[in-house]
């Protein structure tokens, strides 16, 4: 018997699901430079109000990153906007902007003011 997350168990070896199948049975999707657009289409709108967040969780820009962080963690959020004084949004953080890597290599190239 295999174990696969330790909710999934499986008789034998061949229950499994290769990979390489799998993906060559999805479509492929359609390259970006296949693409092409006339101007009409370059000039219109798309309303994405409907499926936005109208009160996502926010951080003053001053904010440490320990207090981020410790937001993320509880809130087990996917991204913070970043406001200034006058609530306008300036940035936004991701948890890949929290890991180890990408706060030494800022501390590296912006120095201790981060």
């Amino acid at each position: 018997m295999y174990e696969f997350h330790s909710r999934c168990t499986f008789e034998s070896e061949h229950d499994l699901i290769l990979v390489k199948p799998t993906t060559q049975e999805y479509p492929a999707f359609t390259k970006m430079k296949d693409i092409s657009l006339s101007e009409y289409d370059r000039d219109c709108f798309i309303d994405i109000r409907p499926y936005c967040d109208t009160s996502p969780h926010t951080v003053h820009e001053t904010t440490s990153v320990n207090r981020a962080y410790e937001i993320f963690r509880t809130l087990g959020l996917r991204i913070l906007v970043v406001v200034n004084r006058y609530n306008q949004c300036v940035g936004t953080i991701t948890r890949d902007d929290l890991t180890v890597e990408a706060l030494s290599k800022d501390m590296l190239t912006k120095g201790k003011t981060l």
